[in-house]
């Protein structure tokens, strides 16, 4: 009976310190297989550089590679330049499954600042690639110019059972900002069709040449013979009803005729 009670308490005893050798030896291979990991997350945005004209919007994915770290938690801090680029819209990607707002996303436009920490659901952490979060910008700035969104040194990831941020780097996201290039207005351009002209005969024609020689014209000249009138003495004066009347008159009509045909 004695022998009986003593080996139902060893047994007890063995029980108890198996049970202990068996949890110490889980977690501690829970702690190999999770917390013995060495920190290897990368944090970057996707595209890592962007071209846009003024008053465009873009869509910038913030996209984390955990490597080996299994990852629970990530709290992002981001600065940009408020004179060229303002935030229209934060929200959660898909690394996790459901994720949780731990803090709500918050950005200031005047300051040019972002600030979001997501996590996972209870037990649900996650490793791998996956997108941890969206920003919406919009471009302020009316001339060229180049500019960057970056991690501040805030920027924690946190992996399962790690007493330590787990990341190791971040890139830049690089904005160009292009004016763009006006549209020349068109300008028509005129292309002469070339033409064949073919010769058309022009008949010549010879047109006579009227030659017209100066007819003389007859002239009338008049050759006045003076006549010797025998003067009358004055005792022989011609009576009245003599022909001495008829004479003078005679002549003076002589006179006036040869003078109209000169003129």
């Amino acid at each position: 009976m004695k022998i009986s009670k003593i080996l139902i308490i060893a047994g007890i005893i063995l029980s108890i310190a198996l049970s202990v050798i068996i949890t110490t030896n889980l977690t501690q291979i829970k702690q190999i297989l999770f917390s013995k990991a060495a920190a290897s997350t990368k944090l970057s945005f996707i595209p890592a550089s962007v071209s846009i004209a003024p008053n465009e919007t873009f869509t910038s994915d913030i996209q984390v590679d955990s490597g080996e770290n299994h990852l629970s938690a990530i709290e992002l801090h981001v600065t940009f330049d408020q004179n060229l680029l303002t935030i229209t819209g934060l929200t959660a990607g898909d690394f996790f499954d459901n994720p949780v707002n731990l803090v709500d996303p918050v950005y200031d436009n005047s300051k040019g600042t972002a600030d979001f920490i997501i996590g996972s659901q209870p037990g649900k952490d996650n490793v791998g690639e996956g997108v941890v979060a969206k920003i919406n910008f919009q471009v302020v700035g009316l001339t060229d110019a180049s500019t960057t969104v970056n991690f501040t040194e805030a920027t924690k990831v946190v992996g399962t059972n790690e007493r330590s941020s787990v990341l190791v780097s971040t890139s830049s996201l690089k904005v160009d900002i292009v004016l763009p290039t006006p549209t020349p207005t068109p300008t028509a351009t005129y292309s002469p069709t070339p033409s064949t002209i073919s010769p058309t005969a022009t008949p010549i024609i010879d047109t006579p040449t009227v030659m017209i020689s100066p007819t003389m014209s007859p002239s009338i000249s008049m050759t006045i013979t003076p006549t010797n009138i025998p003067q009358p003495s004055p005792s022989a004066l011609p009576q009245a009803g003599s022909g001495w009347p008829i004479i003078l008159t005679t002549f003076i009509s002589g006179a006036i005729i040869f003078i109209s045909l000169i003129l």
